[in-house]
């Protein structure tokens, strides 16, 4: 019986954590003094030469309830409004700006209260460019394939992934976050949604930095950025 209370109790705090974490809020119902953490992507694909971004803001620091920015508090990206606001939790950004033309320079403008305002720019430049070297072209549904990348090695907080596309269906999302590696593994396994015929593919390196230039007090916050290439592949 112990066994059992003591389960059901750990199943309750575990869900309790899982909607806490899902929890929203409206900016205006949070006091002025509360500090807000900052929470950023960008991303950029170099073969569509485009720039997409997020961000999402929580109370207090990293862990906080995500906040609906209301009344004088909002965001722009390069002075612009998000292109879609969404509370689903599937990636965690609530705000977003999608398919901007040109490997932009990322300017997020957050005004808290219409009191501060905080300015964070973020660039093509912050993070390694990648471009597929070999084993790309054809991928085997039989065995491994090794996915090798030009430029840079993965470095400290690092993270290079691979997906190949194909009607509408995905991959497994293989990667490696080994500090010095240059090529990733796809497993065979990994492609076992897919079939024979056309696909493509794309390499990300992922970069995730834990501090931001202008941030809230002690709240802090943080940017993941990524850069994509895309290419056609033929799996067999």
């Amino acid at each position: 019986m112990k066994t059992i209370k003591r389960f059901l109790m750990i199943a309750v705090v575990a869900a309790s954590a899982i909607f806490t974490g899902c929890e929203s809020r409206d900016s205006d119902m949070i006091l002025p003094e509360n500090p807000i953490f900052q929470n950023y992507y960008v991303k950029y694909n170099l073969t569509k030469k485009q720039t997409e971004a997020k961000a999402t803001f929580r109370t207090i620091d990293k862990t906080g309830t995500r906040l609906a920015l209301k009344g004088k508090s909002s965001v722009v990206l390069n002075g612009k409004k998000q292109d879609v606001f969404s509370t689903a939790v599937i990636d965690g950004y609530f705000y977003s700006w999608k398919k901007q033309k040109g490997l932009l320079d990322a300017k997020f403008t957050y005004v808290k209260n219409g009191m501060k305002r905080f300015n964070n720019t973020f660039s093509a430049k912050d993070v390694s460019k990648i471009e597929f070297k070999s084993g790309h072209d054809k991928l085997s549904l039989k065995k491994d394939n090794t996915i090798t990348w030009k430029g840079n090695a993965v470095k400290a907080g690092e993270e290079v992934y691979v997906i190949v596309y194909q009607d509408g269906k995905t991959s497994a999302i293989p990667s490696t976050t080994k500090v010095g590696a240059t090529s990733v593994v796809i497993k065979k396994g990994d492609l076992k949604n897919l079939k024979a015929g056309k696909a493509k593919i794309s390499l990300t390196r992922k970069l995730t930095k834990k501090t931001i230039k202008e941030v809230d007090g002690k709240a802090g916050g943080n940017v993941t950025l990524e850069m994509v290439v895309e290419k056609e592949t033929f799996l067999k």
